[in-house]
């Protein structure tokens, strides 16, 4: 167990979290209230027919697919829950971005064998080097 000292206080702080899963595998951020990405819709307004498609669908890969259909796109704005936020950020200032684009992939690619973390870490270092 590692502890951070905070000389301002004198007290020890448990800088640990959970890795855990009810499943046969285990997954680094399992799926609750706590583990939340907020994106928002950008470069379009959409109507309310859409919305409504888009909400009446079940899986959150038609979902984005419809969003990005329309000629709108996901953008991250946050990770909901301010716990999780910092310890990302303590791992990397921007690593609730990555994840947030890791998801993204995940939910919009349809070739099981391409979901490893290793091929999304390619695909975010592609789009971030193309950014520049």
């Amino acid at each position: 167990m590692k502890y951070l000292v905070d000389k301002t206080v004198w007290k020890k702080k448990d800088l640990r979290f959970s890795v855990r899963s009810l499943e046969k595998s285990a997954t680094l951020v399992n799926a609750s209230g706590a583990t939340n990405f907020t994106y928002l819709i950008k470069n379009k307004v959409l109507t309310e027919i859409e919305i409504l498609q888009i909400h009446n669908e079940k899986k959150f890969s038609n979902k984005i697919n419809l969003i990005n259909q329309s000629g709108a796109f996901l953008e991250f704005e946050k990770v909901e829950n301010q716990i999780l936020s910092s310890n990302l950020q303590t791992i990397d200032y921007n690593f609730g971005k990555i994840l947030s684009e890791v998801i993204l992939h995940f939910y919009t690619n349809d070739i099981s064998s391409e979901n490893t973390v290793a091929k999304f870490i390619e695909k975010v270092t592609h789009n971030n080097t193309n950014r520049l």
